[in-house]
Parts: C-alpha cells; sequence; structure tokens
C-alpha cells in the first residue's frame, strides 16, 4: 500500500524544539540569524536535526547549522540565477527562429 505523508518545512518554532531537544539549549545569540535564514529558504525538520547532531557543543552544532543554512540559500538563489537565464536563453532562441520563419515565408511569398 502506498502511503502519502505530508512532511513540511521547518519553521523558526520548530527550529528552536530541535535545539532543545538535541542540543539542550533554549535560545542562542545565532537564534535569530538562524530564525531569519529558516524563514528564507525551504528546509526540512531533518536537515535541521542532522546539522545540529554533528556536535555535542551547541556552538559548534549552531555555526555548522547557520553555515549549512547559509550554502543553502546560495545554492537556491544561484539555481534561481540559472533557471532565469536559460529561460532568457530559451526565449532568444524562440525569437530568433520565428524571425527565420517569417524571413523564409516573406522569400517564398515574393519569389511567387
Amino acid at each position: 500500500m502506498d502511503v502519502h505523508i505530508y512532511m513540511g518545512y521547518c519553521s523558526p518554532a520548530g527550529f528552536r524544539k530541535l535545539a532543545s531537544s538535541y542540543i539542550g539549549i533554549k535560545d542562542d545569540k545565532l537564534f535569530s540569524c538562524i530564525d531569519d535564514l529558516i524563514k528564507s529558504i525551504e528546509v526540512t525538520p531533518a536537515e535541521v536535526a542532522q546539522q545540529l547532531m554533528i556536535s555535542d557543543e551547541p556552538r559548534v552544532a549552531l555555526q555548522g547549522l547557520t553555515e549549512f543554512l547559509n550554502t543553502k540559500k546560495k545554492d537556491i538563489e544561484k539555481a534561481a540565477v540559472e533557471q532565469k537565464e536559460r529561460v532568457i536563453e530559451e526565449e532568444e532562441e524562440t525569437e530568433e527562429k520565428n524571425a527565420e520563419r517569417q524571413n523564409s515565408e516573406l522569400a517564398e511569398s515574393e519569389s511567387r
């Protein structure tokens, strides 16, 4: 039987719960920065938990999570730019093909 379970993305509140569970802290200077990053990208609770489990030292775990989130954000931004460039290239190719087709139709109609 195929069962689909919706697994949402992590929220700042979810991150705080995970931080409390995995590294035993309820607040830190990095929490606000991490909250902002989590709001700006889609990251799963599993990804956050994985990063928090890297170290037993809370500061190291939080810095690792911050680096992970920043890297993920940059990768997403880079992919968006690349996608936009591909769309622009495809539009230019389409315009060129349309212009060539119109020119060939015009030349064909003139030769009649």
